[in-house]
């Protein structure tokens, strides 16, 4: 059987414990650029509303002294927000930070299941090893033809604008983050790399509710299956998957793919050896996804995309994301 081939240099193809290779897109540099931008935006809207408030109610309460004080909260405030904003938001966020998920992006492992807490505090912490070079705020006016070594005011000769420069945080380039991520087909940069993380794209899924199969075969087959059935996370992925792109398939071809999920779910959940392995996988997923939703769809009208199991198909297709490796 011929194994599914990428078709441009960012696509990927990550194989589960179940031999099912799911297809993804991987993020790079001009997609994830937008989305780091918006979070540092975001940090610095929050961070200045909340340095104006604690310097306003500093000078209020103690004049200038208040304000130096409220200075040491403002730095440790930077200090998180710059170290862990990123950190705690894919965390709990599953993969994604605000800036993330408006640019549909999403943080995986390089096996493509979701990261945990230490992947995701570690490769933003790095982020300080992928931001270098560090370039003083100096280079960059010179580039301009700002003569930064000329006082400020004239006759200021104690406090040139160098001075000034010197005080402010020089500006990181990214070079190694593009050198890297531009080196490997993942698009890893070094925080990545270490951490065993990568950026994907995210697919925007068109199907709003569970699909019905309306087929007598598949309704008296999913009636003998166990009533509890759990076939995983990624089995379950790959099942729905197929389901909702089996009508593109030749009779043929979906006997082919189905054949290898339909041994692995009869091994799994114990069930009875069948000739017909798309049928099965039908009953499973109308057994596991449709009968769950069932009280949801009533209580809240949910809507239900009805499929008729044909018995010939006459579209055809070729590649799929449920294509099996060779082992």
């Amino acid at each position: 059987m011929a194994t599914a081939t990428a078709t441009i240099d960012s696509t990927l193809d990550i194989g589960t414990p179940e031999n099912i290779a799911f297809e993804y897109q991987a993020a790079g540099i001009l997609r994830r650029v937008p989305a780091y931008v918006i979070d540092v935006l975001l940090c610095v809207v929050a961070f200045g509303m909340v340095a104006f408030f604690l310097s306003l109610s500093g000078a209020i309460a103690a004049g200038e002294a208040g304000m130096i004080l409220a200075a040491g909260p403002l730095m440790l405030l930077w200090f998180a927000m710059q170290w862990f904003y990123g950190g705690l938001l894919e965390t709990f966020w599953n993969g994604q930070t605000i800036g993330k998920r408006l640019m549909g992006l999403r943080v995986l492992t390089i096996a493509g299941e979701p990261i945990n807490g230490l992947q995701a505090v570690m490769r933003n912490i790095l982020r300080f090893a992928d931001s270098m070079p560090l370039i003083p705020i100096w280079a960059f006016a010179a580039v301009f033809g700002w003569n930064v070594f000329d006082p400020p005011v004239e006759g200021d000769a104690d406090f040139p604008l160098f001075k000034l420069c010197e005080m402010i945080s020089p500006l990181p380039t990214y070079a190694v983050a593009v050198a890297v991520s531009a080196m490997n087909r993942r698009r890893q940069r070094v925080g990545d790399l270490v951490c065993g993380t990568m950026v994907i794209v995210e697919e925007a899924s068109w199907l709003y509710g569970v699909l019905r199969l309306q087929d007598r075969r598949v309704s008296d087959l999913a009636a003998t299956l166990p009533v509890h059935i759990d076939v995983g996370r990624s089995t379950g992925k790959a099942l729905a998957m197929y389901v909702e792109r089996r009508r593109f398939f030749s009779a043929a071809r979906r006997q082919e793919i189905a054949m290898h999920l339909g041994h692995l779910l009869i091994e799994r959940c114990g069930l009875p050896p069948v000739s017909d392995h798309d049928l099965l996988l039908c009953a499973i997923y109308q057994k596991v996804f449709a009968a769950e939703n069932t009280a949801e769809e009533r209580s809240h009208d949910a809507p239900v995309f009805s499929e008729v199991v044909p018995e010939s198909p006459r579209i055809r297709t070729t590649g799929s994301v449920l294509d099996q490796r060779r082992r």
